[in-house]
């Protein structure tokens, strides 16, 4: 996946993480950091385990879920090597 919102991204990791899991840090142009975390979502607790494909076209919303679920030990993230993802790391809003 090439990007997507933002809020789309972690809407979808938040089905797959439970209560108070980080989802993203965010921080402002003076370096003032906010963590996200929300409520437990309907596959937090599943049984199955969960692989992500992910390859150098996965950006934005898409490393954001990727990267929460595999720092939350929720799914293992499968890629070709070097392994990395985009790497975009910013995130914008328009106002």
């Amino acid at each position: 996946n090439g990007g997507g919102a933002l809020d789309g991204g972690l809407d979808l990791a938040r089905l797959f993480l439970p209560r108070g899991a980080p989802l993203a840090a965010v921080a402002d142009r003076s370096g003032k950091r906010l963590l996200v975390a929300d409520a437990d979502g309907p596959y937090a607790r599943a049984p199955d385990p969960l692989y992500l494909l992910v390859d150098a076209g996965t950006a934005s919303a898409a490393e954001l879920f990727a990267g929460a679920l595999r720092d939350n030990r929720r799914a293992l993230l499968v890629a070709p090597p070097p392994g990395a993802t985009f790497g975009k790391a910013k995130i914008q809003r328009a106002l």
